[in-house]
């Protein structure tokens, strides 16, 4: 099983038509598979940072922080640590943070704290030999360079023996259960395969709110599946960047927060039909 090589040869044709280096993502990835018309809105509106896109960075932060740091700590001085360290490093969401208003900090560290609550009584104890880690950054270079997968995943426990398959990934979730997030970790086992050369032994989505964790073996099945969906998304990604090609619409839940919903038919019609839920 040549994954790389795979890729690599349905994806030259593209890459060399590419003026700039193609980053593709789990968030890109499962954008180009849903509605490609909101793709392309969303990549051209303005981004602004919202209390619930801030809750969502503050409880992972503050995640990441209660499985290194010693001993017990409260889930409200983990998001303390977790805001201070976000603004401190002066990131995007910590300049929000920083001049969101009094109210509003307060908001979030409430809503942050019981979603840390929430994941400190759901899930278990890691015990320090299983290796685990938290935002582990990585990334595969195809085609001379021309195109870069990417991944942050949330938590990987235990690791790879020689040929052996023994890293778990987990992808930790503060909101709930929607198709794709399977599809995002299936690309995070594609990517893992091809930095490690092993692939993961299993990829699990963990929801916060329900305690839920959602498990898939990895198999060569799997693998194969997730180079057909990130060839075809790249292609797509190449064509809608290019204008070759016009925007599927498919409606769905995200037509609720959709910048063009107002000028979309097909969007404004399962709203009708859906009474916005």
């Amino acid at each position: 099983m040549d994954l790389r090589n795979d890729l690599e040869r349905d994806l030259v044709n593209i890459a060399d038509n590419l003026s700039d280096v193609l980053f593709v993502s789990k968030r890109r990835l499962a954008a180009v598979h849903a509605c490609e018309a909101h793709h392309l809105a969303e990549q051209r509106t303005p981004f602004e940072w919202s209390i619930p896109l801030a809750r969502g960075s503050v409880s992972h932060k503050a995640i990441e922080l209660s499985m290194h740091l010693a001993g017990q700590r409260d889930p409200g001085d983990l998001v303390d640590e977790a805001v201070a360290i976000l603004i401190d490093r002066q990131t995007r969401v910590g300049d929000f943070l920083s001049t969101c208003g009094e109210a509003s900090r307060a908001e979030l560290r409430s809503e942050s704290s019981a979603m840390v609550s929430s994941f400190l009584d759901t899930f278990p104890t890691l015990r320090k030999g299983w290796r685990p880690a938290t935002e582990v950054s990585k990334r595969v270079e195809l085609c001379q360079e021309k195109i870069t997968l990417s991944g942050k995943f949330d938590l990987t426990i235990g690791m790879p023996n020689d040929t052996t398959a023994g890293r778990v990934i987990v992808d930790v979730k503060t909101g709930g259960f929607a198709p794709e997030h399977r599809e995002d970790l299936r690309f995070y086992a594609l990517i893992e395969t091809l930095v490690t050369g092993v692939p993961p032994l299993l990829v699990a989505t963990h929801y916060i709110e329900s305690g839920r964790m959602l498990e898939e073996a990895i198999t060569e099945d799997v693998l194969n599946s997730a180079v057909r969906r990130t060839t075809d998304g790249i292609i797509r990604l190449s064509q809608l960047e290019n204008e070759d090609v016009e925007p599927v619409r498919k409606p769905g839940a995200a037509c609720r927060w959709c910048p063009i919903s107002d000028d979309c038919t097909p969007g404004t019609a399962w709203l009708n039909d859906s009474d916005g839920w």
